[in-house]
């Protein structure tokens, strides 16, 4: 009794470790429930209910009783604390010791989930259901008979984290093999059912919620999963709606669990399914799932995937299916799957009848090709000098399909932006592969050539010289990209990035300039882009990317600030280069659909009779030039920007100058006239007065652009090149030669 409470407090916590023998437990459990009655107080209760559960673990005896304990101290006693430690205690049985549990103790645990208000309470007994359901105890839950109870309170919970772990709960009892035995194949569907329109809702409140715990994800995964299992009816809803979650979600083993069920039910379904199209697009949807999270695994996962793939793909060669293995190949492609893209696209290429579409088909297998090689090599993190003949084979490559595709080039199909992203793609590697190969070069001169003169070899600048001619290009393509839809711009624009990236820190490490530009910044005015309507989420490893390369140069540089080039500048560079190359490159979805298609035809009035024949003018006259468009759409428009207004630009110029007058003659001829107008039911016209104050020959160069509603100009084009002959009067001549 003189004991003070604090040293009671710390003596209850040794009886915790008197589990070596039987007595000595006997003697630490009654005294342990002799101070539960003795000393109601909460931390006596607390520590006291906690030290026999250890010792119930720990000795594996007695733990039907403590269990009935922790629930009795649970259901009665009115202290949340208290609460809280009993059910915290009954979650670490469900994990240590799940075989222990019996029916009744799941029963009694059902029943305070049902009866309790409080939310805290509530979580931590769902959670020890869950732990409890991912066990042998499933035999137990399975039969209790208020778990259908639970589903109906909490399934549909509006709180995520509710329906998540009552829906993983549920999901457990749904596929136990006893469930369907005990209750019956109409009970056991309609329950199937109930879950499939559970996880429907819970889905879309995942896809409509902006903050989100991780924890969520992991549990629809597991329910997916379990789900599919034993009601495949419900894989085609399900897909569809996590195909739209997906792009924003870091892959997970619960992830591809979810999707090795769907692929395994999907081949079992193969079998007897023709070829209709809502299962190829449930087939297309589930590889684009896949090929999401691929990337960004390891080997392990990669070789698990992919052998539960192939035998879809031979079953839809083998029944001639052979648009839904395009759309296979074109949605790994997308999203960076080249490793399954080469070979699909390689195989389609003899099945196609058409020689456009042969060489089409040729050219995607040899761009997938060369990204396979280049991201097989750079993903082993390998720094050593084989870079160059990856980037040298991967140009070959790119050579190839650019050929290729110009091949397939038709009039209906013009390909224009397909060719043009492709060629700097490729001209991105060549300047790369030259840059790796003068570094290596540079290595073996540098001994004997003063690394003065190494820093200041005009190579260095034309390296980045050629970086931002790409970057510029890029921004033109952008520009004239009025139809893409924005993830397609995202993927420009990120392009571009990692150009200027390139550009600038060559620059920084090769000039003398170094010291200035570090003391205003690794990104220059000219060099940082506005980044800020580019969804980052679709590139989880892009910040890293960025950030490495930031560091790494900016810390070198710091370091060698006064220090002449030497064979570390050159490395430095490289690893840069080898660092920007890992930045995942995908296809943009608008290089192989066209969601949406606007195109502008023009009608100038007047017009030569022959196309090289110049319009004749008579100075002084004046030309009124007319301008008439009309704006064709696809079969469906919108959906992604509108066309708001049309701007017109005029500008001519004089063709036959020498060059002692040049600077004059351009100053008083050059003409310049600019007008924006609305189209009214997708047509439009504007007048031009054009006053030539010289004879000369013009070329009067007409270019179009669009404004759409969030009054962004696009450079969609077309122009119109018109050549016009200004000749003077025959009163004016014979007057000149009077006076």
């Amino acid at each position: 009794l003189g004991t003070s409470i604090e040293v009671k407090i710390k003596m209850i916590h040794i009886l915790r470790y008197m589990h070596h023998d039987e007595n000595s437990i006997s003697k630490a459990r009654q005294l342990c429930h002799m101070l539960l009655v003795s000393y109601p107080d909460s931390n006596f209760v607390k520590i006291t209910l906690h030290v026999l559960s250890l010792l119930s673990i720990k000795s594996l005896l007695d733990i039907s009783q403590q269990i009935s304990l922790l629930l009795n101290y649970l259901k009665s006693d009115q202290r949340l604390e208290i609460r809280k430690i009993a059910i915290q205690d009954l979650r670490l049985f469900a994990r240590k010791v799940p075989h222990m549990w019996n029916e009744q103790d799941i029963q009694g645990l059902c029943e305070i989930l049902l009866s309790f208000p409080q939310q805290q309470i509530q979580l931590l007994i769902l959670r020890t259901l869950v732990a409890l359901a991912h066990s042998v105890a499933i035999r137990c839950i399975v039969e209790c008979k208020d778990i259908i109870t639970v589903f109906e309170r909490f399934g549909l919970h509006s709180n995520l984290m509710y329906a998540a772990l009552t829906l993983d709960v549920c999901s457990c009892v749904a596929s136990s093999d006893q469930y369907e035995h005990l209750y019956g194949l109409a009970t056991a569907k309609d329950f199937y059912q109930q879950l499939d329109i559970g996880m429907e809702t819970l889905l879309i409140s995942y896809a409509t919620s902006k903050n989100v715990n991780k924890r969520v994800e992991k549990l629809c995964f597991n329910c997916i999963r379990n789900i599919v299992r034993v009601y495949p009816p419900a894989k085609n809803s399900l897909v569809q709606l996590l195909s739209v979650i997906i792009p924003n979600v870091d892959a997970n083993d619960e992830l591809f669990g979810a999707i090795k069920v769907v692929l395994q039910k999907l081949l079992q379904a193969l079998q007897n399914l023709t070829n209709s199209e809502d299962f190829n697009n449930l087939l297309v949807r589930i590889i684009m799932l896949l090929s999401y999270g691929i990337p960004r695994v390891d080997d392990e996962n990669h070789h698990q995937i992919l052998n539960l793939l192939m035998p879809v793909i031979d079953v839809l060669n083998t029944k001639g299916n052979y648009w839904s293995v395009f759309c296979i190949a074109r949605s790994s492609a997308q999203v960076g799957f080249f490793s399954v893209a080469s070979p699909l696209f390689k195989q389609l290429t003899i099945k196609v009848s058409s020689e456009s579409y042969y060489f089409y088909l040729t050219a995607l297998h040899h761009f997938c090709q060369a990204e396979n090689r280049l991201a097989s090599f750079l993903i082993k993190n390998d720094n050593s000098t084989d870079l160059s003949s990856c980037l040298m084979d991967a140009c070959n490559a790119y050579h190839k399909g650019l050929t290729a595709l110009k091949a397939s080039v038709t009039p209906k199909h013009s390909l224009t932006f397909q060719c043009k992203f492709a060629k700097l793609r490729a001209d991105f590697l060549q300047v790369g592969m030259t840059l790796s190969s003068f570094y290596s070069a540079m290595n073996v001169t540098i001994h004997s050539t003063p690394t003065a003169n190494i820093a200041s070899l005009p190579q260095w600048g034309n390296y980045v010289q050629s970086f931002r001619r790409i970057s510029e290009d890029l921004e033109t393509l952008y520009n004239q990209s009025f139809d893409a839809d924005p993830h397609s711009l995202d993927e420009i624009k990120m392009f571009q990035q990692s150009c200027l990236l390139m550009a600038y820190c060559v620059e920084l490490l090769t000039t003398s300039s170094s010291r200035m530009i570090l003391s205003e910044g690794f990104f220059g005015e000219n060099v940082a882009l506005d980044l800020g309507g580019v969804n980052i989420c679709r590139y989880p490893n892009m910040n890293t990317f960025h950030k490495e390369l930031t560091d790494r140069t900016t810390e070198f540089a710091r370091k060698n600030q006064g220090n002449l080039f030497g064979k570390c500048h050159g490395q430095c560079i490289r690893i840069i280069l080898s660092t920007l190359l890992k930045v995942p490159f995908q296809y943009p979805l608008y290089y192989f659909v066209g969601q949406q298609a606007t195109k502008i035809t023009l009608a100038v009035s007047p017009s030569s009779r022959h196309p090289n024949e110049p319009i004749l003018v008579i100075l002084p006259t004046q030309l009124l030039m007319k301008v008439e468009g009309i704006i064709q759409h696809g079969r469906r428009q919108g959906i992604h920007r509108r066309v708001k207004s049309v701007d017109l630009t005029l500008n001519a110029t004089a063709k036959e100058t020498s060059n002692d007058i040049y600077a004059f003659i351009k100053e008083t001829t050059d003409i310049t006239l600019r007008q924006v107008i609305e189209p009214k039911n997708d047509y439009f016209s504007a007048q031009f007065l054009l006053n030539f104050s010289l004879p000369n020959l013009y070329n009067v160069h007409i270019d179009v652009s669009v404004i759409d509603e969030n009054s962004v100009s696009w450079h969609t084009g077309p122009q119109r090149d018109i050549p016009v002959r200004c000749n003077a009067s025959t009163s004016s001549s014979h007057f000149s030669s009077n006076g």
